[in-house]
């Protein structure tokens, strides 16, 4: 009992020492952290106060840095809108493409964006297909909205939305309103700069030719010489691809074959004939053949007339020698009867005959009562 009774005290004294040593190592590392820490920090320099030039500083370049991110962004709406507007590297979709620009134009960060997604949405409504049907209305809205955004600020979107907005009146069949907006069109694209200009080329042939249609379509009466100068200028414009150049030349040889047809009715046959001629040789099969059958036209119509004239002057002129003829034989035949009875001397009584109702007296009479006259003179003189 006494042998189990010094074990435990040993034991005892033994775990009591252990827990003692661990504290003391366990203080002793706390203690030199502690020593580092107060080192640390008196070598350290202490903090210098912030001047309210830095400060801002420092916040301009932290709202540099999210205006930065925020035009990342929106630039990256955009694209992915033209990617799925254009089908490039992704499946054609006008509905995705709208939601992109729909998010690149609600914001002001970025004018020239918000004005290009405004048109890109323009666009989406013009040509329309069967996820966003075609809405006229809602073009025009987004056409005026882009021309809001670019005023002053975007010249050439500006341009882009002018000419839209004319092509969706045109649409319309609103062709006075359509006029006006390509005339302000092709205004603001005379005035852009060289560096603008260059890339509004395709632009100009474009509103040209719209022009020139409008001109042709002109009711009541066409304006085909305006028509003409169009398409004239559309074709020698800059810029312009090899589809849009072949309509131009279908339009001018159309408006030629026009112009041939109502100068024609007008009877102006040698302006007629000139533009038929002109659209005699057209590349479009159809507009060459009317023009040579009008031409045939013509030229049948103009020998019948030149037949009907040479047959009406041969006429007159036969006429004209058998009168003259029968005239002269008529004259003769009466001088020759003339000379065979000479004309006797008018009776007095036929001469001064008295027509009916008159109150003159017969000739004779008369002549009897101017005898006796004179004898009654005469006996007077004797007495």
């Amino acid at each position: 009992m006494k042998f189990y009774i010094l074990i435990t005290a040993l034991l005892a004294s033994f775990t009591t020492n252990m827990f003692g040593m661990e504290s003391k190592v366990h203080a002793s590392a706390a203690a030199e952290a502690k020593a580092g820490r107060a080192a640390e920090s008196a070598q350290a320099p202490a903090a210098q106060p912030v001047s309210l030039h830095d400060a801002k500083v420092a916040l301009d370049q932290k709202a540099q840095q999210a205006h930065q991110e925020e035009l990342k962004k929106v630039r990256d709406e955009f694209i992915k809108g033209e990617q799925c507007y254009f089908g490039t590297s992704v499946p054609k979709s006008f509905k995705i493409a709208e939601a992109h620009f729909q998010v690149a134009a609600q914001q002001t960060i970025d004018r020239a964006l918000q004005a290009n997604s405004l048109n890109k949405l323009g666009n989406i409504y013009l040509i329309g297909d069967q996820q966003v049907p075609k809405d006229l209305a809602q073009a025009i809205k987004y056409f005026e909205k882009s021309l809001t955004a670019a005023h002053h600020i975007v010249p050439l979107m500006e341009v882009y939305a002018l000419s839209n907005l004319g092509l969706c009146y045109q649409k319309s069949n609103a062709v006075v309103t359509a006029k006006g907006y390509f005339e302000k069109a092709l205004a603001a694209l005379k005035a852009l700069p060289p560096h603008l200009k260059i890339h509004a080329q395709n632009l100009e042939a474009q509103a040209l030719v719209h022009l020139g249609r409008i001109h042709a379509d002109n009711k009541p009466v066409p304006n085909l010489a305006e028509a003409q100068s169009c398409f004239e200028q559309a074709l020698k414009a800059q810029g312009m691809t090899a589809a849009q150049r072949l309509q131009a030349q279908h339009n001018l040889d159309h408006v030629s074959l026009k112009s041939g047809v109502y100068y024609y009715d007008r009877q102006e046959i040698v302006t007629a004939i000139h533009y038929l001629l002109l659209a005699g040789q057209s590349s479009t099969p159809s507009i060459r053949e009317e023009a040579t059958k009008s031409i045939a036209t013509i030229n049948a119509v103009h020998k019948q007339l030149c037949a009907l004239r040479a047959r009406h002057t041969a006429q007159a002129q036969a006429g004209a020698g058998a009168g003259s003829g029968s005239s002269a034989g008529s004259a003769a035949s009466n001088g020759a009867k003339r000379n065979e009875h000479p004309a006797a001397a008018p009776d007095d009584d036929e001469e001064d005959a008295d027509e009916p109702g008159s109150t003159k007296e017969p000739a004779a009479k008369r002549a009897r009562k101017d005898g006796n006259r004179d004898v009654s003179e005469k006996e007077a003189k004797k007495d």
